[in-house]
């Protein structure tokens, strides 16, 4: 796959529902359910909650075009560091 970025699936529910919609690694573990099983896309779009079968159809042509890349602009949504830590260590970098 061209992105370097290590793939990390959702291990819970809990962590299908925190990630956004067009997550990559949903998208990825998606096109990988498409590859090993019969199970249809709107299955998988509702199992994985990636919104509409059409988005997620989109989703994956645009992984399969490579096009599909992680955009983190600014701290981590995932992380426990509030937005104030993040930006200090964003202005600690810089220096």
């Amino acid at each position: 796959m061209p992105d370097a970025q290590p793939f990390s699936p959702p291990r819970t529910e809990a962590d299908l529902g925190a990630r956004r919609k067009g997550d990559p690694d949903k998208v990825r573990l998606a096109q990988r359910l498409r590859e090993e099983t019969l199970v249809t896309l709107a299955w998988i779009a509702g199992r994985l909650q990636t919104g509409s079968v059409g988005y997620l159809n989109n989703r994956l042509y645009l992984l399969r075009k490579g096009r599909l890349k992680y955009m983190i602009i600014g701290p981590d949504p995932y992380s426990a560091v509030s937005a104030a830590e993040g930006q200090a260590e964003v202005d600690d970098n810089r220096t």
